[in-house]
């Protein structure tokens, strides 16, 4: 049975290319993946399942931080 957590820093890399295989990109077209999932999804936001050690689903939360009419807050 696939073990459900949170992502590694370490496992980045292949966090995205299981996202890219499943929707189609291309892993060559964007060297830096890595990095920008990184930059991109905060710690403890991205989830995969891995079946040993290799990632078969993944899942993203991000925080929304758009913007707002004269920089008001919204509360």
């Amino acid at each position: 049975m696939p073990l459900l957590r949170t992502i590694t820093s370490d496992e980045a890399e292949q966090f995205r290319d299981c996202v890219l295989t499943t929707f189609g990109g291309d892993l060559d077209a964007d060297p830096d993946g890595g990095a920008r999932v990184r930059a991109l999804i905060a710690p403890g936001r991205a989830w995969a399942a891995f079946d040993g050690g290799t990632v078969v689903a993944t899942a993203a939360s991000a925080i929304d931080h758009g913007a707002r009419p004269a920089g008001a807050a919204i509360s």
